[in-house]
């Protein structure tokens, strides 16, 4: 019964400040919309000479075009290097059996050992370095 009250009490000052907010909400908003549009025009207008440049001037594009190759290479390779090393690191370690530390749940409980920790070290930097290497891929910009 009291948060009926409160709720009665509060619900008036509340819908008062959003209706007074609201405009400058909408102005912020619309603001930030336009600025967006602004930079996207820029954007694409850039894109827009780069392309021209190209067209005109072919050197200029197997030139980017192997620059973006390099680029993706050489995060693939270091990504590799690194999920490569991992997962080498958490072998040699497998025979030690180190332990790091139990979690126990109702149903039972979960030991995790050094080479659990190197394992997952390599799926998370394969996964970060595929989500690098990806937009790299569609982007097609220097």
């Amino acid at each position: 019964m009291l948060l009926f009250f409160a709720g009665l009490i509060l619900s008036v000052p509340l819908s008062l400040g959003v209706n007074i907010l609201t405009p400058s909400v909408q102005n912020r908003l619309a603001r930030r919309d336009a600025l967006r549009a602004a930079r996207r025009t820029e954007s694409l207008k850039r894109e827009l000479a780069n392309a021209r440049q190209y067209k005109t001037a072919s050197d200029k594009l197997h030139r980017a075009m192997l620059a973006q190759v390099l680029r993706i290479s050489l995060v693939t390779s270091v990504g590799t290097a690194l999920v490569t090393a991992s997962f080498a690191t958490a072998n040699v370690v497998h025979g030690l059996y180190f332990y790091l530390f139990t979690v126990t749940f109702p149903g039972g409980t979960i030991t995790f050992y050094l080479d659990d920790l190197f394992n997952f070290l390599g799926f998370l930097v394969g996964t970060v370095t595929s989500l690098i290497v990806i937009p790299l891929c569609l982007s097609g910009r220097n």
